[in-house]
Protein backbone atom coordinates (compact mmCIF):
# COMPACT_ATOMS: atom_id res chain seq x y z
CA UNK A 1 0.00 0.00 0.00
CA UNK A 2 1.44 3.33 -1.17
CA UNK A 3 0.72 6.87 -1.57
CA UNK A 4 2.36 8.05 -4.88
CA UNK A 5 0.83 11.66 -5.42
CA UNK A 6 3.99 13.81 -5.79
CA UNK A 7 5.27 17.28 -7.07
CA UNK A 8 5.96 20.66 -6.30
CA UNK A 9 2.08 21.97 -7.00
CA UNK A 10 0.85 19.67 -4.20
CA UNK A 11 2.75 20.89 -1.68
CA UNK A 12 1.70 24.61 -2.45
CA UNK A 13 -1.85 23.75 -2.63
CA UNK A 14 -2.12 21.76 0.40
CA UNK A 15 0.35 24.55 2.42
CA UNK A 16 -2.98 27.09 1.03
CA UNK A 17 -5.34 24.85 2.23
CA UNK A 18 -3.78 25.21 5.48
CA UNK A 19 -3.79 28.62 5.19
CA UNK A 20 -7.71 28.61 4.34
CA UNK A 21 -7.75 25.92 7.62
CA UNK A 22 -6.06 28.10 9.87
CA UNK A 23 -8.14 31.09 8.66
CA UNK A 24 -11.39 29.09 9.54
CA UNK A 25 -10.26 28.19 13.22
CA UNK A 26 -9.68 31.97 13.14
CA UNK A 27 -12.45 33.01 12.43
CA UNK A 28 -14.49 30.21 14.55
CA UNK A 29 -13.00 31.85 17.54
CA UNK A 30 -13.53 35.01 16.85
CA UNK A 31 -17.61 35.45 18.45
CA UNK A 32 -15.71 34.61 21.67
CA UNK A 33 -14.15 37.70 22.59
CA UNK A 34 -16.78 39.71 21.34
CA UNK A 35 -19.57 38.45 22.80
CA UNK A 36 -17.78 38.76 26.17
CA UNK A 37 -17.48 42.59 25.17
CA UNK A 38 -21.13 42.95 23.84
CA UNK A 39 -23.07 40.28 24.91
CA UNK A 40 -24.33 39.88 21.56
CA UNK A 41 -24.37 36.75 19.25
CA UNK A 42 -23.28 35.55 15.66
CA UNK A 43 -24.16 33.54 12.92
CA UNK A 44 -20.28 31.95 12.80
CA UNK A 45 -20.72 30.31 15.97
CA UNK A 46 -23.56 28.13 14.16
CA UNK A 47 -21.28 27.55 11.32
CA UNK A 48 -18.68 25.17 12.84
CA UNK A 49 -16.15 26.46 10.80
CA UNK A 50 -13.43 25.42 13.29
CA UNK A 51 -14.74 22.01 13.36
CA UNK A 52 -13.66 22.13 9.49
CA UNK A 53 -10.35 23.87 10.08
CA UNK A 54 -9.67 20.95 12.39
CA UNK A 55 -10.98 18.25 10.49
CA UNK A 56 -8.73 19.43 7.67
CA UNK A 57 -5.66 19.29 9.57
CA UNK A 58 -6.44 15.69 10.60
CA UNK A 59 -7.05 14.63 6.73
CA UNK A 60 -3.67 16.19 5.34
CA UNK A 61 -1.91 14.89 8.51
CA UNK A 62 -3.07 11.36 7.43
CA UNK A 63 -2.04 11.58 4.16
CA UNK A 64 1.27 13.28 4.57
CA UNK A 65 2.03 11.76 7.59
CA UNK A 66 2.09 8.21 5.87
CA UNK A 67 3.21 8.99 2.42
CA UNK A 68 7.18 10.10 3.98
CA UNK A 69 7.06 7.12 7.14
CA UNK A 70 8.63 4.73 5.08
CA UNK A 71 11.73 7.96 4.68
CA UNK A 72 12.64 7.74 7.89
CA UNK A 73 13.52 5.50 10.67
CA UNK A 74 11.26 4.68 14.04
CA UNK A 75 13.63 7.21 16.27
CA UNK A 76 14.47 9.71 13.55
CA UNK A 77 10.68 9.96 12.81
CA UNK A 78 9.92 10.19 16.83
CA UNK A 79 12.42 12.86 16.90
CA UNK A 80 11.67 14.96 13.95
CA UNK A 81 7.91 15.36 14.98
CA UNK A 82 8.69 15.81 18.88
CA UNK A 83 10.41 18.70 18.06
CA UNK A 84 8.36 20.80 15.14
CA UNK A 85 5.19 19.56 17.43
CA UNK A 86 6.71 20.87 21.35
CA UNK A 87 8.92 24.25 21.13
CA UNK A 88 6.13 26.23 19.98
CA UNK A 89 3.55 24.66 22.22
CA UNK A 90 5.76 24.96 25.37
CA UNK A 91 6.01 29.13 24.55
CA UNK A 92 2.65 29.58 23.27
CA UNK A 93 1.66 27.93 26.80
CA UNK A 94 3.75 30.71 28.90
CA UNK A 95 2.68 33.52 26.72
CA UNK A 96 -0.92 32.25 26.97
CA UNK A 97 -0.65 32.34 31.00
CA UNK A 98 1.05 35.83 30.61
CA UNK A 99 -2.30 36.95 29.19
CA UNK A 100 -4.30 35.48 31.42
CA UNK A 101 -2.23 36.94 34.22
CA UNK A 102 -2.82 40.39 32.49
CA UNK A 103 -6.89 39.76 32.35
CA UNK A 104 -7.29 38.14 35.65
CA UNK A 105 -4.43 38.19 37.76
CA UNK A 106 -4.02 34.71 37.98
CA UNK A 107 -0.81 33.09 36.61
CA UNK A 108 -1.45 28.90 36.04
CA UNK A 109 0.68 26.23 34.18
CA UNK A 110 -0.27 23.00 33.84
CA UNK A 111 1.88 20.11 33.24
CA UNK A 112 -1.18 18.62 31.01
CA UNK A 113 -0.69 20.31 28.28
CA UNK A 114 2.88 20.97 28.02
CA UNK A 115 3.24 17.17 27.28
CA UNK A 116 -0.58 16.24 25.62
CA UNK A 117 -1.27 14.25 28.22
CA UNK A 118 -4.87 12.93 27.67
CA UNK A 119 -6.68 14.02 31.49
CA UNK A 120 -10.20 13.78 30.40
CA UNK A 121 -10.80 18.05 31.55
CA UNK A 122 -9.65 21.12 30.26
CA UNK A 123 -6.74 22.68 31.52
CA UNK A 124 -6.47 26.34 32.55
CA UNK A 125 -5.24 28.08 29.32
CA UNK A 126 -6.14 29.70 26.09
CA UNK A 127 -3.82 27.31 23.88
CA UNK A 128 -6.26 25.26 22.17
CA UNK A 129 -4.19 22.10 22.62
CA UNK A 130 -6.93 19.12 22.89
CA UNK A 131 -6.27 18.66 18.75
CA UNK A 132 -2.76 18.44 19.20
CA UNK A 133 -3.73 15.59 21.49
CA UNK A 134 -4.89 13.48 18.92
CA UNK A 135 -2.09 14.24 16.51
CA UNK A 136 0.58 13.07 19.09
CA UNK A 137 -1.42 9.91 19.45
CA UNK A 138 -1.53 9.20 15.79
CA UNK A 139 1.84 10.10 15.68
CA UNK A 140 2.61 7.59 18.07
CA UNK A 141 0.42 5.00 15.93
CA UNK A 142 2.55 5.91 12.75
CA UNK A 143 6.20 4.91 15.37
CA UNK A 144 4.45 1.92 16.73
CA UNK A 145 3.80 0.77 13.23
CA UNK A 146 6.98 1.64 12.57
CA UNK A 147 8.69 -0.64 14.86
CA UNK A 148 6.93 -3.49 13.62
CA UNK A 149 7.68 -2.91 10.00
CA UNK A 150 9.07 -0.90 7.37
CA UNK A 151 5.62 -0.58 4.99
CA UNK A 152 3.37 0.17 8.13
CA UNK A 153 0.18 1.44 6.14
CA UNK A 154 -1.59 -1.84 6.69
CA UNK A 155 -0.95 -1.90 10.39
CA UNK A 156 -1.86 2.22 10.54
CA UNK A 157 -5.27 1.57 8.74
CA UNK A 158 -6.34 -1.36 10.40
CA UNK A 159 -5.65 0.13 13.85
CA UNK A 160 -7.64 3.02 13.07
CA UNK A 161 -10.00 1.27 11.76
CA UNK A 162 -10.26 -0.59 14.75
CA UNK A 163 -10.53 2.77 16.83
CA UNK A 164 -13.18 4.52 14.95
CA UNK A 165 -15.56 0.98 15.46
CA UNK A 166 -15.00 0.63 18.69
CA UNK A 167 -14.92 4.68 20.01
CA UNK A 168 -18.55 6.25 21.69
CA UNK A 169 -21.31 6.71 20.67
CA UNK A 170 -23.67 8.89 20.90
CA UNK A 171 -20.95 11.58 19.53
CA UNK A 172 -20.18 13.97 22.82
CA UNK A 173 -18.36 16.99 22.17
CA UNK A 174 -16.49 17.00 25.28
CA UNK A 175 -15.26 13.49 25.21
CA UNK A 176 -13.81 14.40 22.31
CA UNK A 177 -12.47 17.84 23.32
CA UNK A 178 -11.05 16.72 26.66
CA UNK A 179 -10.19 13.14 25.96
CA UNK A 180 -9.28 10.51 28.60
CA UNK A 181 -6.28 7.45 27.61
CA UNK A 182 -9.49 5.40 26.50
CA UNK A 183 -11.34 7.97 24.51
CA UNK A 184 -8.33 8.90 22.84
CA UNK A 185 -7.39 5.48 21.76
CA UNK A 186 -10.60 4.67 20.60
CA UNK A 187 -11.52 8.34 19.15
CA UNK A 188 -14.30 9.25 16.37
CA UNK A 189 -11.43 11.43 15.18
CA UNK A 190 -9.34 8.42 13.50
CA UNK A 191 -11.55 8.42 10.90
CA UNK A 192 -10.10 11.93 9.84
CA UNK A 193 -6.80 10.64 9.92
CA UNK A 194 -8.72 7.43 7.92
CA UNK A 195 -9.47 9.57 4.76
CA UNK A 196 -6.54 11.74 4.57
CA UNK A 197 -5.03 8.45 3.87
CA UNK A 198 -7.24 6.95 1.52
CA UNK A 199 -6.58 10.62 -0.51
CA UNK A 200 -3.38 8.76 -1.55
CA UNK A 201 -5.33 5.43 -3.48
CA UNK A 202 -7.53 8.33 -5.47
CA UNK A 203 -6.77 8.71 -8.70
CA UNK A 204 -5.32 12.13 -10.26
CA UNK A 205 -7.11 14.79 -10.83
CA UNK A 206 -6.56 16.77 -14.49
CA UNK A 207 -8.27 20.29 -15.00
CA UNK A 208 -9.17 22.94 -12.75
CA UNK A 209 -13.17 22.00 -13.67
CA UNK A 210 -12.57 18.78 -11.68
CA UNK A 211 -10.24 19.83 -8.67
CA UNK A 212 -13.04 22.57 -8.26
CA UNK A 213 -16.04 20.27 -8.56
CA UNK A 214 -13.95 17.79 -6.62
CA UNK A 215 -12.99 20.48 -3.84
CA UNK A 216 -17.04 21.99 -3.77
CA UNK A 217 -18.34 18.29 -2.88
CA UNK A 218 -16.16 18.23 -0.04
CA UNK A 219 -17.09 21.70 1.16
CA UNK A 220 -20.68 20.27 0.90
CA UNK A 221 -20.28 17.04 2.66
CA UNK A 222 -18.82 18.97 5.27
CA UNK A 223 -21.38 21.35 5.70
CA UNK A 224 -24.75 19.64 4.65
CA UNK A 225 -26.30 19.79 8.76
CA UNK A 226 -25.07 23.59 9.04
CA UNK A 227 -26.92 24.24 5.43
CA UNK A 228 -29.56 22.72 6.47
CA UNK A 229 -29.79 24.48 10.03
CA UNK A 230 -29.25 27.67 8.90
CA UNK A 231 -31.65 27.94 5.92
CA UNK A 232 -34.08 25.93 7.42
CA UNK A 233 -34.70 22.70 5.21
CA UNK A 234 -35.66 19.78 6.28
CA UNK A 235 -34.56 17.85 3.20
CA UNK A 236 -30.93 18.78 3.14
CA UNK A 237 -30.36 16.41 6.00
CA UNK A 238 -28.55 13.19 6.56
CA UNK A 239 -29.67 9.85 7.22
CA UNK A 240 -30.05 9.11 10.83
CA UNK A 241 -27.05 6.30 10.74
CA UNK A 242 -24.38 9.22 9.18
CA UNK A 243 -26.34 11.89 12.12
CA UNK A 244 -23.85 12.30 15.56
CA UNK A 245 -26.57 9.85 17.42
CA UNK A 246 -25.91 7.63 14.33
CA UNK A 247 -23.83 4.38 13.88
CA UNK A 248 -21.58 6.43 12.01
CA UNK A 249 -20.76 9.62 13.10
CA UNK A 250 -18.89 12.39 11.22
CA UNK A 251 -18.25 10.27 8.64
CA UNK A 252 -19.66 11.90 5.89
CA UNK A 253 -17.83 15.02 7.19
CA UNK A 254 -14.61 13.44 7.15
CA UNK A 255 -15.26 11.95 3.57
CA UNK A 256 -16.16 15.85 2.29
CA UNK A 257 -12.89 16.84 4.12
CA UNK A 258 -10.35 14.19 2.63
CA UNK A 259 -12.17 15.01 -0.76
CA UNK A 260 -11.32 19.05 -0.43
CA UNK A 261 -7.75 17.47 0.70
CA UNK A 262 -7.38 15.57 -2.75
CA UNK A 263 -8.66 18.56 -4.76
CA UNK A 264 -5.84 21.05 -3.01
CA UNK A 265 -3.48 18.25 -3.91
CA UNK A 266 -3.38 20.03 -7.71
CA UNK A 267 -4.20 23.32 -6.92
CA UNK A 268 -1.94 25.70 -8.96
CA UNK A 269 -1.35 28.15 -6.41
CA UNK A 270 1.07 30.48 -9.06
CA UNK A 271 -1.84 33.23 -8.60
CA UNK A 272 -1.99 35.90 -5.87
CA UNK A 273 -4.63 34.63 -3.95
CA UNK A 274 -2.81 31.03 -4.15
CA UNK A 275 0.65 32.78 -2.86
CA UNK A 276 -1.37 34.49 0.10
CA UNK A 277 -3.30 31.13 1.48
CA UNK A 278 0.20 29.69 0.67
CA UNK A 279 1.80 32.07 3.07
CA UNK A 280 -0.65 31.73 5.78
CA UNK A 281 0.07 27.82 5.49
CA UNK A 282 3.81 28.79 6.69
CA UNK A 283 2.72 30.62 9.18
CA UNK A 284 -0.53 28.55 10.16
CA UNK A 285 0.71 26.35 13.63
CA UNK A 286 1.36 29.53 15.91
CA UNK A 287 -1.05 31.27 14.33
CA UNK A 288 -3.48 28.53 15.99
CA UNK A 289 -1.35 28.09 19.01
CA UNK A 290 -1.37 31.75 19.85
CA UNK A 291 -4.63 33.32 17.99
CA UNK A 292 -7.40 32.63 20.97
CA UNK A 293 -5.07 34.48 23.78
CA UNK A 294 -4.41 37.14 21.12
CA UNK A 295 -8.42 37.77 20.63
CA UNK A 296 -9.18 37.79 24.40
CA UNK A 297 -6.39 40.40 24.97
CA UNK A 298 -7.35 42.48 22.00
CA UNK A 299 -11.04 42.33 23.23
CA UNK A 300 -10.13 43.10 26.88
CA UNK A 301 -8.68 46.31 26.08
CA UNK A 302 -11.13 47.28 24.25
CA UNK A 303 -12.79 46.87 27.54
CA UNK A 304 -11.09 48.90 29.71
CA UNK A 305 -10.79 51.85 26.58
CA UNK A 306 -14.13 51.61 27.09
CA UNK A 307 -14.88 50.32 23.43
CA UNK A 308 -17.83 47.75 24.03
CA UNK A 309 -20.62 50.12 22.86
CA UNK A 310 -19.81 49.35 19.72
CA UNK A 311 -21.90 47.72 17.08
CA UNK A 312 -21.71 44.00 17.33
CA UNK A 313 -19.89 43.23 13.73
CA UNK A 314 -17.60 46.24 14.00
CA UNK A 315 -16.19 45.19 17.24
CA UNK A 316 -15.52 41.78 15.91
CA UNK A 317 -13.93 43.29 13.00
CA UNK A 318 -11.44 45.53 15.01
CA UNK A 319 -11.05 42.27 17.16
CA UNK A 320 -9.28 40.81 14.40
CA UNK A 321 -7.54 43.82 12.87
CA UNK A 322 -6.02 43.89 16.55
CA UNK A 323 -5.27 40.07 17.07
CA UNK A 324 -4.03 38.99 13.48
CA UNK A 325 -0.79 40.50 13.60
CA UNK A 326 0.58 39.07 16.99
CA UNK A 327 -0.90 35.70 15.82
CA UNK A 328 1.04 35.98 12.57
CA UNK A 329 4.33 37.32 14.41
CA UNK A 330 4.07 33.80 16.35
CA UNK A 331 3.67 31.90 13.08
CA UNK A 332 6.70 33.57 11.26
CA UNK A 333 8.50 33.44 14.62
CA UNK A 334 7.30 28.97 14.63
CA UNK A 335 8.38 29.44 10.92
CA UNK A 336 11.79 30.69 11.28
CA UNK A 337 12.80 28.71 14.62
CA UNK A 338 11.57 25.28 12.91
CA UNK A 339 13.76 25.96 9.57
CA UNK A 340 16.98 26.54 12.37
CA UNK A 341 16.01 23.68 13.78
CA UNK A 342 15.76 22.07 10.07
CA UNK A 343 19.01 23.15 9.81
CA UNK A 344 21.15 22.30 12.68
CA UNK A 345 20.29 18.95 13.12
CA UNK A 346 20.45 18.28 9.25
CA UNK A 347 23.24 20.54 8.09
CA UNK A 348 23.17 19.07 4.35
CA UNK A 349 19.53 20.59 3.90
CA UNK A 350 19.20 24.17 3.33
CA UNK A 351 16.29 24.44 1.52
CA UNK A 352 13.31 26.29 2.24
CA UNK A 353 10.71 24.76 4.27
CA UNK A 354 7.32 25.19 1.45
CA UNK A 355 4.69 22.82 2.34
CA UNK A 356 6.81 21.32 6.15
CA UNK A 357 5.78 23.94 8.77
CA UNK A 358 1.64 24.06 9.19
CA UNK A 359 -0.80 23.80 12.15
CA UNK A 360 -0.84 19.71 13.01
CA UNK A 361 2.64 20.05 10.99
CA UNK A 362 2.85 17.72 8.66
CA UNK A 363 6.96 17.54 7.66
Amino acid sequence: MAISHSGKKRNQGLQALRGIAALLVFVHHLPWPTNILTGGSSIIQQMELGGAGVAVFFALSGYLMVHKVSLSSPTNFLIDRSRRIYPSLWLALILAAFSVWLMKGVFVLEAAPFFLMPTGKQAFTDVPYWTLIYEVGFYLLVFGSLLVSRKPVTIIVLALLGSYALAARPYVWTDVAFPTWYSLTFSLMSINFLTGIAVGWMPRLKGWLSIVVVGLLGAFLYWIPQIGNLTHTAWIALPHMFTEDGLFPRLIKAVGCGLVVWSAIYWNTSGLLGRTLSWFGDLSYGIYLIHISSMLLAGHYLGVLGLNGLPYYLTMAIIAVISLPPAMAFGWLDWWTHGKFKSFFNPGSRRRLSGKSAMHPQH
